[in-house]
């Protein structure tokens, strides 16, 4: 039994706590989402986040919104892009529009690249691809 919240129990229960969520999530058509979480040394909180099916996250709306402001299409989000090796992608950007949050498709993990040099790598190769 453990005695102390940490950050290392928090690594054990997130997996059981998503696993928990996904039956709830199922059968009401519906994905959760864990986010961050914070603790104490008696107790611990998490973000939970939910979205219905076919429906899209604030990050990703945000992304919608202003992708033309920050140099980007509003059309890449959910699009796939090969950045530094990895195939990414992208899924919403954050609230300072500093930010474009991808999911690395091999692996499924959450990961965030700056939005202007997103913006420049992305728009630098469309370039490329139409002059060729």
């Amino acid at each position: 039994m453990n005695t102390v919240m940490s950050a290392q129990l928090l690594k054990q229960l997130r997996p059981q706590i998503e696993a928990a969520l996904a039956a709830v999530a199922e059968a009401n058509g519906i994905k959760i989402k864990c986010g961050n979480a914070t603790f104490t040394t008696g107790t611990f909180s998490m973000k939970l986040e939910g979205v219905l099916e076919g429906g899209l996250t604030k990050e990703a709306q945000r992304f919608k919104m202003y992708a033309k402001e920050c140099g980007m299409q509003p059309e890449w989000l959910g699009q796939e892009f090969e950045i530094m090796g990895r195939t990414i992608k992208v899924t919403g950007i954050n609230t300072t529009l500093t930010k474009v949050f991808v999911d690395e498709v091999a692996t499924g993990r959450a990961m965030m690249y700056p939005a202007i040099k997103f913006a420049a790598v992305i728009n630098r190769r469309a370039a490329a691809a139409i002059a060729a």
